[in-house]
């Protein structure tokens, strides 16, 4: 069951990368001009901060991934292809929290245009979705390991720049 998510996920992720591809590629300038893309740089004063709280306490974290378009393009940054969460999540450490006390996201800096998470359930059911209302929901028992990506892109839909952050959690009844 678990290989079987494995390879689901791993499909999944070479499609998206595909369409990004060939997206990329039809919006590709036509001239070779870098003024384009420090004006979009530009509007990432500086690299916006993750921070995450339950409860009123913040929550540790780490990041996983960092990519900003200085440095590589949206499809080098994260997730590489394949997405190994206990991997990833390895030597963080797990922040009890209750259960249906939700997980509030907070950006220090530009909002993401796009943030998403994926779970792994007490190392057995993975849960893929996207963050609703800044939120990440808290349900059940046991250990959840969390990969939560937030992606920005300019007003012109230029690629700015990616984070990826893990963190553990033991959710108590």
């Amino acid at each position: 069951m678990k290989k079987t998510l494995y390879v689901l996920l791993l499909l999944l992720l070479a499609a998206c990368q595909s369409n990004s591809s060939n997206e990329a590629a039809d919006q590709e300038p036509l001239s070779n001009d870098s003024s384009n893309q420090s004006t979009s740089l530009s509007e990432l004063k500086e690299k916006p901060e993750i921070i995450l709280k339950a409860g009123g306490e913040k929550i540790n974290k780490q990041i996983i991934s960092e990519c900003w378009a200085e440095q590589c393009s949206e499809d080098s940054s994260f997730p590489r292809g394949t997405v190994d969460i206990n991997e990833d999540t390895q030597g963080i450490q797990p922040v009890r929290v209750t259960s249906q006390q939700d997980i509030y996201i907070k950006i220090k800096g530009k909002s993401p245009d796009k943030v998403s998470y994926m779970m792994l359930k007490n190392g057995s059911s993975i849960v893929d979705a996207t963050v609703d209302k800044d939120t990440i929901p808290v349900h059940g028992h046991g250990t959840h390991k969390i990969l939560l990506s937030a992606h920005w892109y300019s007003q012109g839909g230029t690629f700015l720049g990616s984070k990826t952050i893990g963190l553990v959690i033991n959710i108590k009844k």
